[in-house]
């Protein structure tokens, strides 16, 4: 009797990409511990091992994701990972807060460790989407993916801006250019995912990818030629090569994804539903970081993290049920929703109303409208004339000041002579 054929063990089944993209984001996420370290001064000598310690622990899940073949192997690896993760994701917040407070020196701009943080957060959307089985690609919304990632090509140009010397006047105007290009396609971006939301994808935003794609295409291939004048010595400033190759495989990185999606070789979620139609107003279209699990709080060094989260889960807790309880005494008092004031409001501003008619100054009448002149008599005598012309100007002018003085008195006589 012939043997059925045995079923491949899902056990030894593994997405490529899936590994490929993790191995590119925990190299990635090493790197950035290694910049992280670099740019803090010398005295912060716990916060500069803090970083060596993550930098250490990528690095051993790297040389561990080099090393897997079964499924199994890789979803405990992704598992290791995100917890890696959301301590870094921790640590970069900790360090952007102390820098906003002052309590930070070195060459960690604000911004920068911002940076990182988002990216730290997108890897996290990576994961979870891994270990539901699904490609690395494509962890939000078409429009959103793209955005997010033309955010960091721009940022990527201002950092080289900033690092540049100031003698490179050249590459400082291309890093600007840059900057400023990618700044242009994230505002159209923003206003694409506002038109979009809840609808499909137009030829607009075809052609608005394909703007995109060529802006990246350029970004990389300045990174790379600034990576080569970097290990050569032709160019002056404080960019590590290794930074510039970073930003480099950054930029292919995005590319290869946004090829991915328009080849339907990844899919993107569905695009956020309008909030208003769905009746989900507080809906977000950009917080990857509140499907994450991370407490978003400000953790100074002074502060653990875990005390400040339980507060605000306390104030969260007490903030709903005193909505409960105001929802719960505005349907027995049966207002309708549309009533945005009480009756006692109202009164309250109708007497507002009335004390600021009442302090209101009394501004005059507007006055009469003045009658036409009349011509004098000729009669013939130049002398006579001249003089019944001129009694005629004066009479008209009296008779306006008297007007004017009767509407609007001069009490304090301005104008008078002394």
């Amino acid at each position: 009797m012939p043997r059925p054929p045995a079923k491949e063990s899902e056990d030894r089944l593994i997405m490529p990409v899936n590994l490929e993209g993790l191995r590119f984001w925990l190299t990635i996420m090493q790197e950035h511990a290694v910049f992280i370290r670099a740019f803090l001064p010398a005295e912060n000598r716990d916060l500069r091992d803090e970083a060596q310690r993550f930098c250490q622990a990528f690095g051993t899940l790297l040389t561990r994701a080099e090393r897997v073949q079964s499924s199994s192997k890789f979803r405990e690896l992704a598992s290791e990972t995100e917890v890696l993760v959301k301590d870094f994701y921790r640590f970069n917040r900790r360090l952007l807060q102390m820098s906003l407070a002052g309590n930070l020196c070195g060459a960690l701009y604000p911004l920068f460790l911002d940076h990182l943080s988002r990216e730290a957060a997108y890897f996290l959307l990576l994961l979870q989407s891994v270990c539901a089985g699904k490609q690395p690609y494509g962890v939000m919304s078409q429009p959103e993916e793209i955005l997010f990632w033309v955010r960091l090509m721009g940022d990527h140009g201002s950092f080289l801006r900033q690092m540049l010397d100031p003698s490179e006047r050249s590459l400082i105007c291309t890093a600007e250019e840059f900057a400023r290009e990618f700044d242009g396609l994230y505002l159209q971006g923003t206003d694409y995912i506002s038109i979009l939301r809840g609808g499909n994808i137009v030829p607009s935003f075809t052609r608005y990818t394909q703007d995109t794609r060529v802006a990246s295409q350029r970004m990389r291939d300045f990174n790379r030629a600034l990576y080569n004048m970097i290990n050569d010595n032709r160019v002056l400033s404080i960019i590590p090569a290794l930074m510039a190759d970073h930003m480099r495989r950054e930029a292919d990185h995005f590319l290869l994804t946004l090829a991915m999606i328009e080849k339907k070789l990844a899919s993107c979620p569905d695009i956020a539903a309008d909030a208003v139609l769905t009746g989900s107003i507080l809906q977000p279209l950009l917080a990857p970081e509140s499907a994450l699990g991370v407490p978003i709080v400000p953790s100074y060094a002074n502060a653990a993290a875990s005390t400040v989260s339980a507060n605000l889960k306390a104030k969260a807790k007490a903030s709903m049920k005193a909505a409960a309880a105001s929802a719960l005494a505005a349907e027995n008092a049966a207002v309708t929703p549309a009533a945005f004031l009480t009756i006692d409001d109202e009164d309250e501003d109708d007497d507002r109303i009335n004390d600021i008619e009442a302090q209101a100054p009394d501004f005059p009448p507007d006055p009469e409208p003045e009658p036409e002149p009349v011509a004098p008599k000729v009669s013939g005598d130049k002398k006579k004339d001249s003089a019944t012309v001129a009694k005629t100007k004066a009479d008209s002018s009296t008779a306006k000041k008297h007007k004017w003085n009767s509407v609007w008195p001069n009490p304090l006589g301005f104008g008078k002579k002394t």
